[in-house]
């Protein structure tokens, strides 16, 4: 598939207040959410779906209103990337490239800071897709790599997605343990740490999806760490994980490296925590 013109993609940025509107990246256009602003994005991304608002243009994206400050990216440059990379089914962006070097895959990511994770997300997976094992998931690579909603998808990738997320929602509800309080910065329960993981999961699972993620330079991706540990561990030992990965096998010594390093990071971030860093 060749875009042609930028009209052809729409890339929708979710407005939760009226200011919010005329904040919006001149690149993208304005999904108006301001009656029910405190629904989780998967509910948006869903009556967005449901409405067929992804069958106006070849390729649509609804992203938070955080896309820019958390990618560093304009508009102009996701259209770019798009239109520079045809043929795809989707396009990612994973404002988060440093994590791919502290986690062997993002459910083993989510596990060890949401403790329980693991253990609520196999019992929905098994109401829906129970082939998938998240206790043998593979390494996460930087092609399937993404915590969030940063990505566009074509109208036949949007309704094969999307299905498989309606799915999830709907046997989330009859797992009252996914509205449990999960750890975090703040309060919120398990449900939206599965989905943020599942656009991974959902590529890992699909080979025959063609996608197409961003690739982060090394200097890209030392600028997105947010503490000094997790810039310590890349510098240190992220050449190595590179070779681990182009090698692509595991040991159990290997896997193990990669929870100290999260042991490391989470440390790290409490004791700052403590000191009122």
């Amino acid at each position: 598939m060749s875009i042609a013109v930028a009209n052809e993609v729409g890339i929708y940025s979710i407005c939760h207040t009226p200011p919010m509107r005329a904040a919006v990246d001149p690149a993208f256009l304005a999904f108006d959410v301001v009656e029910s602003p405190q629904q989780r994005e998967v509910a948006h991304l869903l009556h967005f779906w449901r409405e067929g608002h992804h069958r106006k243009h070849r390729v649509t994206a609804l992203l938070s209103s955080k896309f820019g400050e958390k990618t560093g990216w304009s508009g102009r440059k996701l259209l770019d990337f798009i239109a520079a990379n045809p043929g795809q089914d989707a396009w990612l962006v994973n404002p988060f490239p440093e994590l791919r070097y502290l986690a062997f895959n993002i459910w083993e990511h989510g596990e060890f800071w949401h403790p329980g994770l693991m253990e609520r997300a196999a019992k929905l997976i098994a109401a829906v897709e129970p082939g998938v094992d998240l206790n043998i998931f593979p390494r996460s690579s930087a092609e399937t790599l993404l915590f969030c909603n940063f990505w566009a998808g074509t109208e036949q990738f949007w309704d094969r997605y999307m299905e498989r997320v309606e799915a999830y929602s709907r046997a989330a509800e009859a797992i009252p343990e996914m509205l449990d309080s999960a750890e975090h910065y703040s309060r919120t329960t398990y449900f939206p740490f599965f989905f943020e993981r599942y656009f991974t999961t959902f590529l890992t699972v699909n080979r025959d999806v063609r996608s197409c993620a961003w690739k982060h330079s090394k200097e890209e991706t030392l600028r997105h760490c947010g503490t000094e540990m997790e810039l310590l561990c890349i510098q240190e030992f992220g050449d190595m994980i590179e070779k681990w990965d182009a090698r692509g096998s595991y040991d159990e010594d290997q896997r193990q490296f990669f929870r100290s390093l999260l042991k490391f990071c989470q440390l790290f971030a409490r004791t700052r925590a403590a000191a009122g860093k």
